[in-house]
């Protein structure tokens, strides 16, 4: 991929002039900070082709591909402190995951990624979607740069540097967090030197910020709606071109430090303070010893901290700070912007690419990759090919099975799994519900399923059997390229010699939780984020619960006890997720 890059910078931000840095540490982000320009141009590049295709997991998992590629070459000892992934249930770089090559003297640096910010925006052919990455060097190797933010929500309140140098002249226009947000607008309007009906407020359009819409009306403001796109939205109001006034309302917390760290760059200033959406959420923080810190107002200096830090966003689809990716055949324009809170000025970045095949065919970085050498297992980077048939049963397979009650995370540990070479993650339950989007089940077994019951035998071998086609269709080498991680099949013991003619296992994975009250937890927040309605009916909860007792457990029993390995699905996802994979590397 051929790269012609052409910046413009734009005029000084008003800010104050930061501290003199160590030579050394602005060296380091000077050699590095276009190596991560690269990353989000790619992820923008390779997730663009889902635009409006309503795939929005298969997108985050193209950006999120894009992004690794360049990561693991980079020089430097880099940790994902804000990630995602397991929070959004998809593929993607975890919190506490090591990056780079870790050489010795290369710089630690703290990083907060979004590969892809406005998922649903992308998804409906929707502006507002980027890709965007906020480093930050660690100068103590015991004090992170950038600030853990432990809660799915934060409520944020976010305003551009003309009304923090206001605030600072007159501290009576500071605003409260917690006020009723009429009086912001109020105080917002005489910092701006402004009319009430005059202030522009941009809020994610959510029932948990209906206070704040109705403040925004009461007071006669302007209000902006959005979908989605929670940093960008918080960037705005810096942003002099964007219009917008304020950001207010509950968004993603994650996120609020990725947009601290670009309201550092911009001059603009954010306050936040975690926000719980239920009492079992609120009552994981103060086991964790969040308490106290869970009522705390933070402001951007404290999500993000020093000064030797970049904030670098890709536009996919158009937004006001960034036009989004512009295609002329094999030809792509990607549109980015880079930022330092130190550098005289927000620098717009423009670069020419010309598409390989991997680009062209919406492959991304990391799968095409996967076509040009061995699968390699998680065996500490030994490369283990995979044998394409097994025993004298015929089976044209290999792999593994996750086994586990309803709600025991064995799902999100194989979607995680199906992102590493080598493995391919099929889950019984994604393919009769893709069969059912497709007219292909029939009305017995629909009502079966509703009411939390197996299909039938046949037709779920059918189904299997279907796929198993497709995926061989799509990549001839699958066979002998792809250990299979099995979930949701077998689920009872007469499936098991069924299984065994199409797949040699060679080991299962069982997701112990015995604790009925986490599982029924799990289901409902699963029914909420994921809109399957059927999870949160306790009745049909029961029934899977009643299944999975009578029919899936005691099909442990028809393995070797050697095959069998236990795993806490009590455990948060990062623990299990670990646990396997030293599972894994046992197996070899």
């Amino acid at each position: 991929m051929s790269l012609i890059t052409a910046v413009r910078e734009a005029s000084p931000i008003s800010r104050s002039i930061a501290p003199t840095l160590p030579p050394v540490s602005r060296v380091h982000l000077d050699l590095l900070q276009f190596d991560f320009l690269r990353a989000t141009e790619l992820a923008a590049l390779s997730c663009s082709r889902w635009i409006g295709r309503g795939e929005k997991n298969a997108a985050d998992a193209a950006a999120v591909d894009a992004i690794r590629a360049v990561f693991d070459g980079m020089e430097m000892r880099g940790e994902i402190i804000i990630g995602e992934g397991i929070k959004d249930d998809a593929p993607g770089l975890f919190q506490g995951e090591k990056v780079g090559k870790w050489g010795h003297g290369t710089p630690r640096v703290d990083i907060a990624i979004d590969p892809l910010d406005g998922t649903t925006n992308l998804s409906k052919g929707l502006p507002n979607a980027i890709s965007c990455i906020a480093a930050a060097i660690r100068h103590d190797e015991n004090i992170p740069a950038l600030q853990l933010v432990p809660s799915f929500y934060m409520r944020k309140l976010a305003y551009p540097a003309a009304m923090e140098t206001a605030c600072r002249n007159d501290p009576s226009l500071r605003p409260d967090i917690d006020a009723p947000f009429s009086e912001v607008i109020a105080q917002t309007a005489r910092a701006l030197k402004k009319k009430p009906h005059e202030v522009v407020v941009m809020c994610l359009d959510r029932p948990r910020n209906q206070a704040i819409i109705e403040g925004a009306r009461e007071a006669g403001a302007t209000l902006r709606l959005i979908a989605d796109g929670d940093i960008l939205a918080a960037l705005a109001p810096a942003v002099a071109s964007s219009g917008i006034d304020l950001y207010a309302g509950i968004g993603g917390g994650p996120e609020a430090v990725l947009a601290a760290v670009g309201l550092r760059c911009l001059g603009g200033e954010m306050l936040g303070r975690m926000w719980t959406r239920d009492p079992a959420e609120l009552a994981e923080l103060q086991a964790d010893g969040w308490g106290e810190r869970l009522h705390r107002v933070y402001h951007a200096e404290d999500l993000a901290r020093g000064h030797d830090m970049l904030f670098v966003a890709s536009g996919i689809s158009d937004s006001s700070l960034l036009r989004g990716i512009c295609r002329d055949g094999a030809n792509a324009t990607t549109h980015s912007v880079l930022m330092r809170p130190q550098a005289p000025a927000v620098r717009y970045v423009q670069s020419a690419h010309h598409e390989t095949p991997a680009t062209t065919t919406g492959t991304s970085v990391a799968e095409q990759r996967r076509f040009d050498r061995p699968a390699v297992c998680a065996t500490n980077g030994k490369r283990s090919p995979l044998r394409e048939t097994s025993d004298a049963r015929g089976a044209a397979f290999t792999g593994i099975v996750l086994v586990g009650a309803p709600g025991s995370g064995k799902g999100t540990i194989g979607k995680i799994l199906n992102r590493i070479d080598g493995f391919a993650h099929i889950s019984s339950g994604d393919v009769i519900r893709q069969s059912m989007a497709e007219k292909l089940l029939d009305v017995d077994g629909q009502t079966t399923l509703a009411q939390g019951g197996f299909i039938c035998d046949a037709q779920l071998w059918r189904l299997f059997d279907s796929h198993l086609a497709s995926l061989l269709q799509h990549d001839k080498t699958f066979g002998y390229s792809k250990q299979l991680v099995l979930d949701g099949v077998p689920r009872t013991r007469a499936q098991v010699d069924e299984l065994a003619k199409r797949v040699d296992v060679r080991a299962i994975l069982y997701f112990e939780c015995n604790n009925l009250d986490v599982l029924r937890e799990r289901l409902s927040h699963r029914s909420l984020v994921e809109g399957r309605i059927d999870d949160g009916v306790q009745e049909v909860m029961q029934n899977r619960f009643r299944l999975f007792e009578e029919e899936t457990a005691p099909l442990l029993e028809a393995y070797p006890a050697s095959m069998v390995h236990r795993i806490d699905a009590t455990l948060r996802p990062a623990h299990v997720l670990a646990d396997v994979l030293a599972q894994i590397n046992r197996l070899g």
